[in-house]
């Protein structure tokens, strides 16, 4: 873990990379094929406004004058509608009309049709129509309608003696390279999406892989420390015992020697090799534990006979009646409730009660549960959130040792701890087992 970047800085780096560089190629994507359907719908209105001219270049505008309702099979209405039909064949149209100025219908390339009559089917554009009839030639159109795409062309027909327009010719071209160009759209962008969505979904896995990995070498860490740790207790350890009981033998030496002088001296000395002792095993304990060898056990019984063993006023019992058995260690699940009952003891006051309660969890009903609850000082968010970290005590003459041993004695008989408190209002210790 070192260099610019850490291993997990640089791993979460490169997948947002990742998901950055298919953002925009898939934007690049979207943006090309808009940029190519601007240009070849420029190119296709170009020819389409060309054609238009062209073709009324074939259209005598005075005879338009000529053209009222009831002369559809007249010489001129003939052969206009003639006209219209080579046209539409010609260049491939979807419609061909000549309509007058009030926008009704002139001249049609299918037979059957009346002049005069109004384009109900039609999508008539009245802004660009209005715009042809005043001589310009209005931009043709792209429209969508009956789930395919047209260019329509609006060409104004001029009467080049008086320049007056004398009649529309309107073009609908298909333009079906317009569906197939916005499916492609549709897709790079459906596509882009379902695989930014793919890549998050990979990424959130991974993002979980890699810090189950980080934590994983931690505890690989933290448990090479220990074993290191173990070592070194365990050689402390026999360097310190042999001066302690040495110690400790010249102690009871002296107190029988001078048994008939009344000094304190005599016992602070042996209490306080005792709690050397007690610190040594704890140290020793927690860097290299025993494995436990459970069986089936009630725990009722445990608990009452550990309360008659410590002698203690302050500890009520509210046990439920006929517990299942669970599966323990006598001496392990034993040092568990001494470590808890010592830091209640600690923490309360002179006339605290402490409370143990055994009950089965109100959930589902497959786990044993004992609360040892005391009314002490208790404790604050930040010291809940280190209390079961080793070496970690809110008292100076703490090991910082007790609940990390008693976590880890409850997780190797499969169970959970857990504690809930608030400062000033006491504590509560739950102890779960599986049934």
């Amino acid at each position: 873990m070192g260099g610019f970047f850490s291993n997990r800085t640089f791993l979460y780096f490169v997948i947002a990379g990742g998901i950055i560089v298919l953002l925009v190629f898939n934007f690049w994507g979207w943006v090309f094929l808009q940029n190519l359907e601007l240009q070849i719908l420029n190119q296709l209105k170009k020819q389409l406004t060309h054609l238009g001219e062209v073709s009324t270049r074939l259209i005598n505008a005075e005879d338009l004058y000529n053209l009222y309702p009831g002369q559809e099979t007249s010489p001129t209405a003939l052969y206009y509608q003639q006209l219209l039909y080579e046209t539409k064949q010609s260049g491939n149209f979807e419609t061909i009309l000549i309509l007058s100025v009030d926008g009704t219908l002139l001249v049609d390339y299918r037979i059957n049709y009346l002049i005069g009559d109004s384009l109900k089917a039609f999508p008539l554009n009245q802004v660009k129509f209005n715009k042809a009839l005043t001589g310009q030639y209005p931009e043709p159109e792209l429209i969508h309608h009956g789930g395919e795409y047209f260019l329509t062309a609006y060409t104004p027909i001029v009467n080049a003696l008086i320049g007056d327009v004398t009649g529309i010719l309107v073009i609908e071209s298909p333009a079906a390279f317009f569906s197939t160009l916005r499916y492609f759209k549709n897709g790079i962008m459906y596509f882009g999406l379902g695989g930014l969505v793919i890549i998050l979904i990979f990424a959130a896995i991974i993002l979980l892989a890699i810090r189950q990995l980080f934590r994983t070498e931690r505890i690989l860490v933290q448990r090479e420390r220990l074993a290191q740790l173990g070592q070194m207790a365990a050689t402390v350890a026999h360097e310190i015992r042999n001066p302690l009981s040495i110690i400790k033998g010249s102690a009871d030496v002296l107190k029988k020697k001078y048994a008939s002088e009344d000094e304190d001296l005599f016992s602070y000395i042996p209490e306080e090799i005792d709690r050397l002792n007690r610190l040594v095993n704890d140290f020793l304990q927690f860097a290299r534990p025993r494995k436990l060898t459970l069986e089936k056990l009630d725990p009722n019984e445990l608990i009452k006979s550990i309360v008659t063993q410590i002698k203690n006023s302050k500890i009520c019992l509210e046990l439920m009646k006929n517990p299942p058995n669970i599966s323990l260690e006598r001496d392990a699940f034993k040092q568990i409730i001494l470590n808890i009952l010592e830091n209640a003891e600690k923490s309360s006051g002179v006339n605290d009660k402490i409370l143990i309660r055994t009950f089965l969890n109100s959930q589902n009903r497959k786990y044993f549960v004992i609360q040892i609850n005391d009314a002490g000082s208790g404790m604050d968010d930040s010291e809940l959130k280190e209390i079961f970290k080793p070496f970690y005590s809110t008292r100076a003459s703490g090991s910082g040792l007790g609940l990390s041993i008693s976590k880890q004695l409850t997780e190797e008989m499969n169970g959970n701890i857990w504690i809930e408190s608030k400062k000033n209002l006491g504590t509560n210790v739950f102890l779960e087992f599986p049934l």
